[in-house]
C-alpha cells in the first residue's frame, strides 16, 4: 500500500514539473521591436516608420517617443495603442520646429515592461528665402534683356509669393523704382525678360527680388549703359583701282544697338561723299564687306566713304581718296601753247602726254622774262655756281628750229601750265612703256640697247644713228652747252633736263647719240645748256 502511493505522488510530481516547465518556456517568449526610418522630413513635420517583430505576450501599446536630445524615450510619446499582429508601421510628427536635430525611436508595451527600436535621428528644414541670381544677357539701343533664375523657392513648397525686377536710372533700387512682378509660382525657374523703352545713352540699374513666407531675397544691383544708337564703322583702303573702276568697303564693329538695314560705300568728287552721291549696296549686318564702284573717270581724283543705315539713321566712315588710272592715250596727239603763243604738238605714250618738240618759250608762265646768254664768257662767268635762268639758241643761231637751250633753273620753271619737267620717275615710266627691262630702267650711262631708236626722228642724225620714231617723239640731234659756254654735239646728241638732283652740283638728264641706241641716264651741272622736253601734268 505504502508503495503504490509513493508511486503515485512521484507521478503527480514529475507531471507538475513537465507542466511548470512548459509554463516558464511560454514566460521567456518577449516583444520585439524595430526602427526601420524617418522620411518626409518637413519643416514642421517627418515620418517615423517600424516594425514589430514579436507580439510576446500581448502587445497593449505601441508607437514612438522623440525628443530634442539622445535617448529620446525621455521625451514626446505618440501612441497608437495595443498591435494585434506583427508587422510595419508608421507615426507622423506634427508641430516641430524647423531647423531642429530631433532623435527618435519605436516602443512597445505588453502591460509590464517597455521594449524601444534603435534610436534614430533627423534634423527639420530651416526656414529659409528664395535663392536667386540676375544676369543681363542682351543690350539693345532701347532695350535690355535680364535673365532671372530662382535657384530654389525656399523653406517650403508654393511659397513663391512674388518675384520680377525692380530697375531705375539711380543705383539706391526701392519702392520708388519701376517693378516688374509676375507673381506666384510653385517651382524653381528661369525666366528672361525683355525691357524696351529705354533711352539711348542712359546708364540703368537693376536687381530681382523673391519673395516667400520667411521673406525677400534681393539680387545684387547691376547696372547697364544702354547703346546711344550710334553706329562704328570704318573706311577700308581703296585697292584695284582702275581707269573706270576701284574697289573698296568697309567694317562694322558696332551697330549702335539696332539692326543694321543697309551699308556700302559710296563716293564723288566732293571731299564728304553721302548715300545720296554714287553708292553700293552691300546686304546689312556688322562685320567686313566689299564693294566695287564702276562708272569712274579716269585719271580723276574722288573721295569714297564706307556707310551703314540703323533705325537712329546713317554714319559713315572716315573719307578716302583715291585717284583713278590713266588710261592708255598711246598714238593720241593734240596741241598746247606757252606763254609766247608757240604752239607745240604733243603726242600720246602709254598713259603719259609728251611734248613731240623741244621747248622754246623765252618768258615764264607768269610772264617773267628768261635771261638771254649768249656770249659764251658771259655764259661761264654769270651762271658758273648760280641759279641763273638763262636760254641761249645753239651756236646763238636765232633761225635754229629744235628749239632753245636752257639752264636747268630756268627749265624747271618754263613749261607752260599744266605742263611741267618731268622727274626720273616718269621717265622710267615711258622706258617701260617702250619695252626696257627693270635691270636695264635702273643701269646709268648708256643702257636699254636698241630702245633709244624708238624715239630719235628718222632723219638728222649723223653717222647713221637715224631712228625708228615708233611713238612720235621725235627727238632731234640738238646738240648742247656745256657748264663753260660752248657748243657741241649738233647732229650726233641731245639731251633733256629732268628735274631730279643727281648730286649736290649736278641734275639727273636723259640723253641720246648718233653712236648709241640706248638712252643716256646721268647727271651734269646745273648750268649746262640743255633741251627741254615738258609732260603733262595728271
Amino acid at each position: 500500500m505504502k508503495t503504490k502511493i509513493t508511486i503515485s505522488i512521484t507521478s503527480l510530481l514529475l507531471s507538475a514539473l513537465i507542466f511548470y516547465a512548459c509554463k516558464e518556456l511560454d514566460l521567456t517568449r518577449q516583444m520585439a521591436i524595430k526602427t526601420i526610418e524617418v522620411t518626409n522630413i518637413t519643416t514642421e513635420s517627418a515620418t517615423v516608420k517600424g516594425e514589430i517583430l514579436d507580439l510576446g505576450e500581448g502587445i497593449i501599446d505601441h508607437g514612438v517617443y522623440y525628443h530634442i536630445e539622445p535617448n529620446s524615450q525621455n521625451g514626446q510619446k505618440l501612441a497608437i495603442g495595443n498591435a494585434s499582429g506583427s508587422g510595419g508601421f508608421s507615426v507622423l510628427l506634427n508641430n516641430l520646429a524647423y531647423g531642429q536635430n530631433y532623435y527618435t525611436r519605436t516602443y512597445c508595451f505588453d502591460g509590464i515592461e517597455y521594449i524601444f527600436g534603435d534610436e534614430q535621428s533627423f534634423v527639420t528644414p530651416a526656414k529659409t528665402k528664395p535663392e536667386i541670381e540676375l544676369n543681363i544677357v542682351y543690350e539693345r539701343a532701347d532695350n535690355v534683356i535680364v535673365n532671372l533664375e530662382i535657384k530654389n523657392i525656399g523653406y517650403e513648397v508654393d511659397t513663391i509669393l512674388d518675384y520680377g525686377y525692380m530697375m531705375d536710372t539711380i543705383e539706391l533700387l526701392g519702392e520708388e523704382s519701376n517693378v516688374i512682378s509676375y507673381g506666384i509660382t510653385s517651382q524653381a525657374l528661369t525666366k528672361d525678360t525683355l525691357i524696351m523703352g529705354l533711352y539711348p545713352g542712359r546708364k540703368y540699374f537693376v536687381k530681382a527680388f523673391a519673395e516667400n513666407k520667411v521673406g525677400t531675397i534681393e539680387s545684387v544691383t547691376q547696372s547697364f549703359v544702354v547703346s546711344d544708337g550710334l553706329i562704328s564703322i570704318s573706311t577700308s583702303a581703296i585697292s584695284e583701282i582702275m581707269v573706270t573702276s576701284a574697289s573698296g568697303g568697309g567694317v562694322i564693329s558696332d551697330d549702335g544697338g539696332f539692326d543694321i538695314i543697309a551699308r556700302g560705300v559710296c563716293w564723288g568728287k566732293s571731299t564728304k561723299p553721302t548715300i545720296d552721291s554714287s553708292k553700293t549696296v552691300n546686304g546689312s549686318g556688322t562685320g567686313s564687306f566689299e564693294s566695287i564702284f564702276s562708272g569712274l573717270i579716269g585719271n580723276t581724283i574722288y573721295y569714297s566713304r564706307a556707310y551703314a543705315t540703323n533705325q537712329v539713321g546713317t554714319i559713315y566712315g572716315g573719307v578716302k581718296s583715291f585717284k583713278t588710272d590713266l588710261p592708255d592715250i598711246t598714238g593720241e596727239t593734240g596741241t598746247l601753247s606757252d606763254y609766247d603763243g608757240n604752239t607745240y604738238t604733243w603726242v600720246g605714250i602709254g598713259k603719259q602726254a609728251w611734248m613731240a618738240e623741244n621747248l622754246k618759250v623765252k618768258h615764264l608762265p607768269n610772264g617773267a622774262e628768261i635771261e638771254h646768254v649768249s656770249s659764251e664768257n658771259s655764259w661761264h662767268d654769270n651762271l658758273w655756281d648760280t641759279d641763273g635762268e638763262s636760254y641761249c639758241y645753239y651756236n646763238n643761231d636765232t633761225t635754229s628750229p629744235n628749239g632753245l637751250l636752257y639752264t636747268f633753273h630756268a627749265a624747271n620753271k618754263a613749261c607752260p601750265i599744266d605742263w611741267h619737267l618731268p622727274e626720273s620717275e616718269e621717265w622710267k615710266e615711258l622706258e617701260a612703256f617702250i619695252g626696257m627691262s627693270t635691270t636695264e630702267i635702273e643701269e646709268r650711262e648708256w643702257r636699254g640697247a636698241g630702245f633709244g631708236n624708238k624715239l630719235k626722228s628718222k632723219s638728222g642724225w649723223n653717222e647713221n644713228g637715224n631712228g625708228n620714231d615708233m611713238y612720235k617723239y621725235s627727238a632731234k640731234p640738238t646738240g648742247y652747252r656745256t657748264n663753260v659756254g660752248k657748243f657741241e654735239g649738233q647732229g650726233i646728241q641731245t639731251y633733256w633736263w629732268i628735274s631730279n638732283n643727281w648730286d649736290m652740283y649736278s641734275m639727273v638728264v636723259r640723253g641720246l647719240s648718233s653712236y648709241e641706241s640706248g638712252l643716256y641716264y646721268y647727271g651734269k651741272d646745273h648750268n649746262y645748256g640743255l633741251s627741254v622736253r615738258c609732260l603733262k601734268d595728271n
